[in-house]
């Protein structure tokens, strides 16, 4: 079952080209139009690349024009008069279609063009509400965006902070995705997902209700009678809504039946992704489906497993991964993402009990905590007192920043002045060795908040003598 969708994606586009000779080459126009010169157009591709990408790096490049302000590159991703033309292009319901190595091309070029330039312009962008439900908000039609990349070095100190910057970076690679692919394949589409999840791990269904340009997927099943293909949801599990925008296409044209078709092939396609099984009896999927969202992904037309096409394996070298540093032991620094400061939670741990305890709000955690520093220097330099066994008691201090602090639930191996603690990942930090390393009145501190809530659910929950 695929997991939610790390969704996010603010995507715009528009319209024409400009030179006959180049819009041939991407589509089926013939009209001829007068060049437009906003600066330089550009060549980034290296001298080592295969002759192929050469030639596509060529022929999209018209669309590059670059700029330089107060010492910041600006790359202007077509002009406005060629965005103007390729959107009334596309609203006249002319077809022109990218190969699959085009758009892969397209895919790589765009985190390559993101990683090179101060600022990406992307000029009027069509149409609005083009971001994911994951992140909000939305773009004015007519409206001209500025992505402005932020180095890494930019992100905040912790683990979280730098995690976001990371997806923030994605979301914003796949905005110029999208808005190179709008206007340059008229089989992208716009597509609305709605659905119903069980809030239990064991039991993550998923019911979608999606749909492609008034083509709904709901629509299509009501009209089958055959009961195999209903998906079944777990009523009694407490179900989620769920809600995202996103963009779709076929590669192939697939309009052989014509535009409503077209899209009933892509939403009964996206629906065979979603619950991972081909859930239409009379339904075969000829061609792949590329979806772009908060990841850009294809769905095999044989088995409608999904594959990530980004991040890029350059792009994975970038992603922050945990390690122990004094950094991911600060307070959470806000980003693009979230204003909320960081609330630390307390639970507790013995065998199969998990029980959440309380909150720390304000600064109280990292004033009791210690210097980082000092925190890492004590694991790093020192030995372990002892190790967490399997279904021994301890607290989990989530410190709502991508880092967990494990502390026993006894005092048996702390120190006069330091106590025994063990400093993971929190989304998958396990028991281990303990070490000496934050402070006593730290853990006196969890310990002495922890014990009421803990006494309370042991003693309700322990059965009658």
């Amino acid at each position: 079952m695929k997991k939610f969708i790390i969704m996010a994606v603010s995507l715009l586009l528009t319209a024409l080209l400009a030179l006959a000779g180049c819009m041939y080459a991407i589509g089926e126009n013939k009209a001829e139009s007068k060049p437009y010169d906003m600066g330089s157009d550009i060549s980034v591709t290296p001298e080592d690349v295969p002759e192929a990408q050469k030639e596509m790096e060529k022929k999209f490049s018209v669309y590059n024009h670059v700029t330089e302000e107060n010492g910041k590159k600006i790359l202007t991703l077509f002009s406005e008069e060629q965005a103007e033309e390729q959107w009334m292009k596309r609203r006249s319901g002319e077809e022109f279609r990218l190969t699959y190595d085009e758009i892969l091309f397209l895919i790589g070029d765009s985190a390559r063009l993101y990683e090179t330039y101060d600022e990406i312009v992307l000029p009027n962008v069509p149409f609005e509400h083009i971001v994911s439900s994951g992140f909000g908000g939305g773009l004015l039609a007519g409206l001209a965006k500025t992505i402005q990349p932020s180095p890494k070095e930019a992100a905040a100190l912790t683990f979280r902070g730098e995690a976001e910057h990371f997806a923030l970076r994605m979301r914003e690679i796949t905005d110029i995705i999208v808005y190179r692919l709008f206007m340059l394949d008229s089989g992208l589409r716009p597509v609305q997902e709605q659905g119903l999840a069980s809030n239990r791990e064991e039991e993550m269904q998923y019911v979608p209700k999606i749909t492609v340009e008034g083509v709904s997927s709901y629509d299509i099943l009501a009209a089958v009678t055959d009961e195999s293909i209903c998906v079944d949801y777990p009523y009694d599990s407490l179900p989620a809504y769920t809600y995202s925008n996103y963009w779709a296409l076929l590669l192939d044209d697939g309009r052989n039946g014509g535009e409503d078709a077209y899209r009933q092939a892509l939403v009964k396609h996206l629906l065979c992704g979603e619950v991972s099984a081909n859930v239409f009896a009379d339904f075969e999927a000829e061609y792949t489906v590329l979806t772009f969202g908060g990841l850009v992904e294809q769905i095999a037309p044989d088995t409608f497993q999904r594959t990530c096409l980004l991040p890029t394996a350059e792009m994975e070298e970038t992603a922050p991964v945990w390690e122990l540093k004094a950094s991911y032991l600060t307070a959470y620094q806000t980003s693009a993402f979230s204003s909320a400061p960081p609330v630390p939670d307390i639970f507790f741990f013995s065998g199969e009990e998990k029980i959440f305890c309380s909150r720390l709000y304000g600064d109280t955690c990292w004033k009791y905590l210690g210097d980082p520093e000092a925190v890492v220097n004590a694991i790093v330099g020192g030995k372990p007192v002892g190790i967490l066994g399997e279904g021994e008691a301890f607290y989990r201090v989530d410190l709502d920043n991508g880092t967990a602090i494990l502390l026993p639930a006894t005092e048996e191996y702390d120190g006069d002045t330091l106590a025994a603690a063990q400093i993971v990942a929190a989304d998958g930090g396990v028991p281990g060795e303990l070490y000496l390393c934050v402070s006593k009145e730290f853990a006196d501190l969890i310990r002495r908040i922890a014990k009421p809530y803990v006494e309370y659910y042991l003693s309700d929950t322990k059965p009658a003598e």
